[in-house]
């Protein structure tokens, strides 16, 4: 494969996102060269470990939040099988 592509499925909306976001463990003294060299990526935005966790929080409330509506009839849910062929 010559270039990797992921697109992925917006649930809630059905909307195409071409992002992927991506964790990397990164030895302690080469944290500062791979910082570097992403930063001169323009398609790279580096996110600091407490704006991960705040996004990771505001996420998981409006997954929260979803459910209860689920729950309360006021939105449909996905099935699993249709979110698993859209990947």
């Amino acid at each position: 494969m010559t270039e990797l592509k992921s697109c992925l499925k917006d649930f809630i909306g059905n909307k195409t996102i071409l992002m992927m976001e991506m964790l990397l463990e990164v030895k302690a003294d080469k944290v500062g060269l791979l910082t570097e060299l992403l930063e001169h990526l323009p398609f790279v935005k580096i996110k600091a470990p407490g704006e991960a966790k705040e996004q990771v929080l505001q996420e998981l409330e409006e997954a929260v939040e979803n459910m209860k509506l689920v729950k309360a009839g006021k939105m449909q849910a996905t099935p699993v099988e249709q979110l698993l062929n859209e990947l």
